[in-house]
């Protein structure tokens, strides 16, 4: 498979390599990434300790494999759909073809979101959890504050990042109010989640500090606001945010979570009595801080992260299920793992606004109905070795296309499929093509008597009675509508009578594509 690596000198770039596909873990998930997502940490954790590694941590994507542990559960099976955080400086990481995770940090996606926007959801997504229910203790939204009890209001700085658009959203759904957002140049996309009725406002940091501060005690109307989390992180903003909250009591603690920081900043300066909590996402996964890290929490509640994070990581696929959390704006950067270097670049130039970048590591999914279905076939077409149908097999999962009809071609061996009613369906597989060069092969092999188009694939692999559904493409029939027969096509016909003929022909052949592609193994 490939496999980015990210440099941070001499200057940040990335290099592609072949590695093997990872073998999973007795609790882990080996997953094919469809999605991977980019966040600031990926080329800044790396720059700060000048390693060099696969730094992408956000997954979105199919299950390939699952450790034994996982199969035991029987929540996970190969062909899911889903979404992962990958532990953050470990090996396997996102920018891959295919990627690994721990069972607890992955939830199953509902076929209502996209890989794109699944890849926007676990790293920032944990964090805004992190730093509201753990760090700060507020009500989660599976047991969200009454209607009639006193309000909550909760402070936001940076409320346009994707972190703190998440705050938004989860504060929301446990029914904290009045939010209030302050944001800049990306404050009008937030509009939309905010119920001005419960008295959120929408805060513009940009007049100054002092400006920022009337704004906010007007906008609370005499409440006292004990909660605050900083999505930005600096010394220039937390220390102004933390003058926003009273001082804590002998009944009441105001806090501040914070995602980064230093412990070199000016105690002083801090509002008296307000608790900084500091937010470590990677505490999910390891259930520590690092000795080194500025205003550690108790050390026993973050031992409970890891069992927090399944907690949350099962409501998280609920919540996206229902509507209540959706995914952040985001901007597919070209190029698949090539575009990996790029989007980073652009990332540290401050280049998101109010968009997290992310990339399609493979081509896209591929259903195949006909000829291709004959494995010899299909090694040929992506490989020129008929020999080599153990490795296409295991690209290659069950699964039907509805809509859609099958029929014989007139004198040709291979079928069509064209648009149908909604009782009928296509049986075939879904292809997990590794590379480019292997679509482009099968393109060509193709030709223009069939045209790629979008369609929804139900896999059938079982998964205790349970159909996931992806998107993919299918070679649609683009030819004479004439040349198509009302009668079906029939695999195990074509095998028997003509697959060896087909073979034959093909023999000799030149492939479409790169030489150093055509290789299909686990390396």
């Amino acid at each position: 498979m490939k496999e980015v690596i990210v440099h941070p000198s001499p200057e940040l770039h990335t290099t592609i390599h072949d590695v093997p596909i990872p073998e999973p873990g007795p609790d882990e998930i080996v997953i094919k990434v469809i999605v991977a997502g980019s966040n600031v940490k990926d080329w800044l954790h790396i720059t700060a300790q000048n390693i060099s590694m696969n730094s992408g941590d956000d997954i979105a994507g199919i299950i390939y494999s699952i450790g034994n542990k996982v199969s035991a559960t029987h929540e996970f099976a190969p062909g899911d759909r889903v979404a992962a955080f990958h532990p953050m400086l470990q090996p396997h990481g996102a920018y891959a073809e295919y990627a690994v995770a721990p069972m607890h940090t992955t939830f199953k996606l509902p076929d209502e979101i996209s890989f794109e926007e699944a890849a926007t959801l676990p790293l920032v997504l944990t964090t805004a959890a992190l730093s509201l229910y753990c760090r700060q203790h507020l009500p989660p939204p599976w047991s969200p504050r009454s209607s009639n009890s006193p309000p909550i209001p909760l402070i936001i700085y940076g409320a346009s990042s994707s972190l703190g658009t998440f705050a938004i959203k989860l504060a929301r759904a446990s029914n904290i109010h009045p939010i209030i957002a302050i944001a800049g140049f990306s404050a009008s996309h937030l509009a939309p989640l905010l119920d001005t009725s419960k008295g959120d406002a929408l805060i513009d940091y940009r007049p100054g500090i002092e400006a920022m501060k009337v704004a906010v005690k007007e906008a609370l109307k005499g409440l006292e606001c004990r909660h605050a989390l900083d999505a930005i992180s600096s010394k220039g903003t937390w220390i102004p945010v933390s003058q926003m909250l009273p001082p804590s009591s002998a009944t009441a603690t105001s806090y501040l979570s914070v995602v980064a920081g230093s412990n070199k900043y000016d105690e002083e300066e801090i509002q008296e009595g307000v608790e900084i909590v500091y937010t470590m996402v990677g505490s999910v996964h390891t259930g520590k801080y690092k000795p080194t890290m500025p205003k550690q929490p108790n050390a026993e509640e973050v031992r409970n992260d890891p069992e927090w994070a399944y907690l949350f990581f099962r409501y998280f696929g609920r919540m996206v299920s229902d509507g209540r959390l959706t995914a952040h704006p985001f901007e597919v950067v070209e190029g698949g793992l090539e575009g990996v270097e790029n989007g980073l670049k652009m990332l540290k130039d401050g280049k998101a606004r109010w968009v997290k970048f992310v990339y399609r590591p493979s081509p896209r999914l591929l259903f195949i109905y006909g000829t291709l279905l004959a494995k010899p076939l299909l090694a040929w077409a992506l490989t020129g070795d008929a020999s080599q149908t153990d490795v296409v097999s295991d690209l290659m999962f069950p699964a039907k296309v509805d809509g859609y009809a099958r029929f014989s071609v007139h004198n040709c061996d291979y079928p069509a499929v064209v648009k149908h009613d909604a009782s009928s369906s296509v049986s075939g597989c879904l292809l997990m093509l590794k590379t480019t060069s292997q679509r482009r092969k099968l393109d060509d092999f193709e030709g223009e008597a069939y045209l790629a188009t979008p369609v929804s694939v139900t896999l059938l692999e079982g998964n205790e009675g349970h159909n996931t559904t992806v998107d993919a493409d299918m070679y649609v029939w683009n030819g004479e509508m004439n040349a198509v027969s009302s009668d079906p096509w029939d695999l195990d016909t074509f095998v028997k009578e003509r697959l060896e003929d087909w073979i034959e022909l093909f023999a000799g052949m030149e492939l479409v594509g790169e030489e150093d592609e055509v290789t299909l193994g686990g390396e």
